[in-house]
């Protein structure tokens, strides 16, 4: 199960190539300045120069904003007389205020007027690339020849990751030191199963060359009528039942209330608890990724735990002015941070991302839906806006609409999340239900691509099968082979 399956009850322009990557910078009225200084000019007014994102991939442009600032502080935006600078030939304008990038490297730009120079920023162009991504649950594999199949799957199909669910409710598809072996495996919560499924298909998906994301479920702590029994290690439930939800009446959470029993997030043992769990699991194998599902509260009335509620008095002494609201949100966002902190200690190279809600904020006034932000506290786009993740993977499982903007139209909420993304200089990959027909599938796939996704990861590889996805994907839109887009910017400063 992942969250979307909650969600699916709310029922680009064309650019011209500025020429050759050889081509002399005076050709585009670019100067090289490579050896100038980025603080050039002086003028009682100063430039302030703002990208549309600090990574672009090859080919694609970037849009420049200019303001002059007098004295006073006072802002007027700038579009004509402007000189563009760039210290290497990676990029060339197109026209006033676009830049396209023309071969991977890094360049500083900068605008010039009438003497004045704006700041510099630096803009890394990164090799085109589309990652083509299939989750697959826990519910979908029991021995290694599962695992073959879906590689085959995969493979057959030009797909490049495979997000692999290894936690469900707090528990492991994977030798864990901190939570047991699931009951999945062997009926018995905490028997070794006498294999391991993360290691199996990091071994068979590695040798096809396609890349292994650990998928795992980030608060969700049980999910039965029946408490967990006794194992080793003990299910951090058995052990701390203290760290459950309470509703707003202070009642812990009871099986049923939702998909799952949650852990608070409001409880900081359970984030250093979830943050020890991935570290673990990412000092032990050679992850390509980390990728989070259900990093999020269970609902708009949850969670009023006592240790969230003493830590909120706690804050709130301290800023008068804190919402219950942003305390939640700061709550989920801490524990990626905690994450990302962790996890890049032991593994540096390993992708972090996130399944996030299909629907960031209703910006648009529709009808019957819920909002990641405001029903479940999850503030996806300043998760990347912080840096705390690489990537978005919203959850849009919708159809794109006959009438573009119309009730959860899938290219409306794509295009949102991207440009969340670019705006961050990070990557959204669209999520796209495979229950869609095969005209469909093909649409969103170029929709994902118009609107600037570095690709795309579809729910699941167990409907991709049966209606018969794989075949379509490798005989249309992903006909030829792709690598997955290199995450450059996180080398940057």
């Amino acid at each position: 199960m992942q969250d979307a399956d909650i969600m699916a009850s709310d029922a680009a322009s064309t650019i011209t190539d500025a020429g050759a990557p050889d081509r002399a910078l005076s050709d585009f009225g670019v100067h090289d300045d490579s050896g100038a200084s980025s603080d050039l000019g002086v003028s009682s007014n100063r430039l302030e120069l703002e990208l549309s994102s600090s990574v672009v991939a090859e080919g694609d442009s970037v849009a420049l904003s200019v303001w002059q600032v007098d004295a006073q502080g006072d802002r007027q935006r700038v579009s004509a007389g402007l000189e563009i600078i760039v210290s290497t030939a990676t990029v060339a304008a197109r026209d006033l205020l676009t830049l396209r990038a023309l071969a991977p490297g890094r360049t500083r730009v900068r605008v010039e007027l009438d003497g004045a120079s704006s700041n510099s920023e630096l803009l890394l162009v990164t090799p085109v690339g589309e990652l083509r991504g299939v989750w697959v649950s826990r519910w979908l594999y029991s021995n290694a020849a599962d695992l073959d199949r879906i590689v085959s799957d995969a493979t057959d199909a030009n797909l490049n990751a495979i997000f692999l669910q290894v936690r469900g409710e707090a528990d492991a598809f994977y030798d864990s030191a901190y939570e047991p072996w699931s009951r999945i495996l062997t009926g018995t919560l905490g028997q070794d199963p006498g294999w391991d499924p993360l290691e199996a298909m990091l071994q068979r998906a590695h040798a096809a060359g396609i890349q292994v994301h650990a998928w795992i479920n980030t608060f969700p702590a049980w999910q039965s009528a029946n408490a967990p029994g006794s194992s080793t290690p003990e299910h951090p439930l058995r052990a701390n039942p203290s760290w459950l939800c309470a509703n707003d009446n202070g009642v812990p959470m009871a099986p049923g209330e939702s998909s799952y029993q949650f852990f608070s997030p409001g409880n900081p043992a359970v984030r250093a608890h979830i943050a020890s769990v991935l570290e673990d699991l990412a000092d032990k194998y050679e992850i390509d990724g980390l990728h989070l599902d259900y990093v999020r509260y269970p609902g708009p009335t949850y969670c009023h735990d006592a240790a969230s509620e003493a830590e909120f008095a706690r804050l709130r002494s301290a800023d008068p002015n804190l919402s219950w609201g942003e305390f939640q949100r700061e709550n989920v966002a801490l524990t990626v941070e905690a994450v990302r902190t962790r996890v890049r200690a032991v593994r540096p190279n390993a992708v972090l991302s996130a399944a996030t809600w299909g629907i960031y904020r209703n910006k648009w006034n529709w009808s019957s839906v819920s909002k990641g932000y405001d029903d479940y506290f999850q503030d996806a786009h300043g998760f990347i806006e912080r840096g705390l993740l690489d990537a978005l993977v919203p959850m849009t499982y919708w159809a794109s609409t006959a009438v573009p903007g119309e009730r959860l139209d899938f290219a409306t909420l794509t295009e949102d999340h991207v440009s969340a993304a670019r705006r961050a200089g990070r990557y959204a990959f669209a999520g796209i239900s495979a229950e869609h027909d095969g005209a469909e599938i093909s649409r969103q796939v170029q929709i994902a691509r118009d609107k600037g996704a570095r690709g795309m990861v579809f729910f699941e590889i167990g409907e991709l099968r049966s209606q018969g996805h794989l075949a379509r994907l490798r005989d249309g839109p992903f006909s030829t082979p792709a690598e997955v887009p290199p995450f450059a910017f996180r080398a940057l400063p």
